[in-house]
């Protein structure tokens, strides 16, 4: 197997992949798929991945951890304080959505990410240990935020910082989950949502 991935070869295999994963699910994508939405024969592709369930593996690792993961989202260097960091937080939603354009022209890609990352449970091993990390990454930045508006008199000195961060990181999930049912994701209803919530703790 090539252990070099930095390639646009490479690149082209996983987003293509992850078109037919969305759209077919794990299961039922075949080896001719496979070579059909990528123009390559299946030798040339397992050149650079063993096999499908590697493939499906490199996928979720790209387009669900990596693109979910709290430090690609946000900067660790931004202004301070609890509504700076929701606003920013939902500037990194927009930005973790714009890369997985172009998708094709289905309004139902949410609720067929929120599926592919379920079928993840089952096809890739290890995959919910590292989504308990991601989650936890998460959270833990949460607590810091919301820890340190309290210090600052930003927001209710009474506030229970771990049930308010798993608060704030749930309506983000909620509103996600919600909104791929109903097919429809709009990340300024969210950021109402956010803010309604902080005017709740806010001093």
């Amino acid at each position: 197997m090539k252990t070099n991935t930095n390639t646009e070869t490479y690149d082209k295999i996983l987003w293509e992949c992850f078109k037919l994963f969305l759209q077919k699910g794990y299961k039922e994508v075949t080896i001719p798929d496979i070579e059909e939405a990528i123009g390559m024969t299946r030798g040339a592709v397992f050149y650079y991945l063993k096999d499908k369930k590697e493939l499906f593996k490199a996928v979720i690792d790209r387009y669900v951890l990596e693109r979910q993961n709290i430090n690609n989202k946000i900067k660790q260097d931004e202004e301070p304080g609890l509504l700076r960091f929701i606003i920013k937080y939902i500037e990194g939603i927009n930005r973790t959505q714009q890369s997985f354009q172009p998708l094709p022209e289905d309004k139902g890609v949410l609720f067929s990410y929120h599926n592919l990352t379920n079928s993840a449970l089952t096809y890739y091993d290890g995959f919910k240990e590292k989504a308990i990390k991601t989650l936890g990454l998460e959270t833990s930045l949460w607590e810091k935020v919301i820890e340190s508006a309290k210090k600052t008199g930003e927001i209710k000195d009474n506030t229970n910082v771990i049930i308010t961060a798993k608060m704030f990181q749930c309506l983000f999930f909620g509103y996600s989950y919600i909104s791929g049912i109903k097919t429809n994701f709009d990340s300024s209803e969210l950021l109402e949502v956010y803010i309604n919530a902080y005017n709740q703790i806010k001093s």
